[in-house]
């Protein structure tokens, strides 16, 4: 039998924005009837603003009160089931696209029996500004469409507000650039492996874009090999990541390699070191290896006309091996995919009214300790 909906009693997003890609994370108080419930975040995390094309999901974990109890690659659907009685769920994905929607899980109306608390954060590679608009979820499931305000496109990275049934539903759409075009953002070995470092969506760019780029760019056959060994040590150190979704990041980008970058599907016959890591087998089964699309670096075109003389479909595999044959140690070090949000700078108000206060009350001691040995005196 399939469980409702739960009921959301408040909720956050936080949506960290990179070069073509994001990381999203829900965070909801929810309460579920006495048989259960079930949290479908399969239409928000693919929002779109209207006449765009939906983010492709990479993959997704969650947790239920702290503790890990679902993930899934980008076929999969995207369901955490709960218990009866409230119960905290968070979700956080890895998405691909060119915008990127802050919305409320609650824009889905059944799941709102009383007004509900959203606090929507952003953070983005590309600057503050940020467009507002208004959320609706046609069908449970399906993609969220945000339909934009043309003249709200100077919004603060930050969105607080009340979700009541049958109102608008309001919601943030982030721009992330293109996918993949253009030169890498960070053109150095040395920047890439800083950027790995700080984790988050900056690593997250570096894996899903700079380092594809910059293969494709490479000046001559000696920095294509360089950047193929940099690309495969990078995807070996995201596999062996605790996070099941760097792991999810690090077989796809192996997958690439190893199929020249003309595809993300890991066949029969694709050429994988015999001592790769394998993928979770929950990861595996919603199209991880099977997806053509999602998170896949394409760049076999930009290959063809950069560097027609090279031979990727036998070099790439060679990286890989040598990358698997590597110890751990000389690995790049990836940082952690979530990184907290830096917290709002708190309004200088509160402050300068408290100075206020306090330097009127010195201003009274002061009056009072000059007053008083006049006053001895008249006594």
């Amino acid at each position: 039998m399939d469980l409702p909906p739960c009921t959301i009693a408040a909720e956050t997003m936080h949506l960290d924005v990179g070069r073509g890609a994001a990381v999203a994370t829900i965070d909801a108080r929810i309460r579920g009837g006495p048989s259960g419930c079930r949290v479908d975040a399969g239409g928000l995390l693919r929002a779109r603003e209207e006449g765009r094309s939906s983010p492709e999901l990479v993959a997704w974990r969650a947790e239920l009160d702290g503790r890990a109890v679902a993930m899934g690659g980008p076929r999969g659907r995207v369901i955490v089931v709960a218990p009866a009685g409230p119960s905290r769920v968070r979700l956080v994905a890895v998405l691909r696209g060119d915008r990127f929607v802050a919305a409320p899980l609650s824009t889905d109306a059944s799941g709102v029996d009383a007004p509900v608390a959203f606090r929507a954060t952003t953070r983005s590679l590309w600057g503050e500004g940020r467009i507002a608009g208004v959320a609706r979820w046609t069908e449970v499931g399906a993609p969220i469409v945000v339909t934009i305000d043309p003249a709200r496109d100077h919004e603060p990275p930050y969105l607080v507000a009340r979700v009541v049934r049958g109102a608008p539903v309001a919601a943030l759409v982030v721009d992330a650039g293109p996918v993949l075009g253009g030169d890498p953002a960070i053109s150095t070995e040395e920047g890439r492996a800083a950027a790995l470092r700080a984790g988050g969506v900056e690593a997250l760019s570096v894996l899903l874009s700079d380092l594809p780029l910059a293969i494709a760019t490479a000046p001559d056959a000696t920095a294509v090999r360089a950047r193929l060994r940099e690309h495969a040590n990078a995807a070996r150190s995201a596999a062996l990541a605790r996070d099941p979704l760097w792991t999810a990041i690090g077989q796809r980008m192996a997958t690439a390699m190893a199929r020249a970058f003309t595809t993300c599907v890991r066949g029969p016959t694709t050429a994988m070191p015999a001592r790769w890591p394998a993928p979770a087998r929950e990861l595996a089964a919603t199209g991880l290896l099977d997806d053509a699309e999602s998170g896949c670096p394409r760049i076999d075109d930009l290959l063809a006309s950069n560097h027609p003389e090279f031979r990727f479909a036998q070099e790439a595999p060679a990286a890989l091996g040598e990358a698997t044959a590597a110890s751990v140690e000389a690995l790049p070090k990836i940082g952690p995919l979530v990184v907290a949000p830096a917290r709002r700078p708190a309004s200088r108000r509160p402050r300068q009214a408290i100075a206020a206060i306090a330097a009127a009350f010195g201003l009274m001691v002061a009056a009072f300790a000059l007053a008083l040995p006049a006053r001895r005196r008249s006594l």
